[in-house]
């Protein structure tokens, strides 16, 4: 596989971990929060910043479980 082969499929990764944040915390958060927030919560759990969360999900299991899986998956692609 080429340089640029492997570019192109490293970014598709990418957009696919980056894609599954937003749609993932979408779900599990529901109406609490809006489009933009869950990318900035994508964002801000892949780039490992956590500045802070948009709303508290201490109290809600699948989605801490979710942000785990998200920093793992996240991680592994980068």
């Amino acid at each position: 596989m080429g340089l640029v082969a492997r570019i192109k499929a490293g970014l598709l990764l990418l957009v696919g971990v980056v894609l599954t944040g937003i749609i993932g915390y979408k779900i599990l958060v529901g109406k609490d929060w809006s489009i933009l927030d869950s990318i900035y919560m994508t964002v801000i759990t892949l780039s490992t910043v956590g500045f802070e969360e948009v709303v508290d999900i201490s109290h809600n299991p699948p989605a801490k479980v979710f942000t785990i899986f998200l920093i793992i998956l996240g991680m592994g692609t980068l």
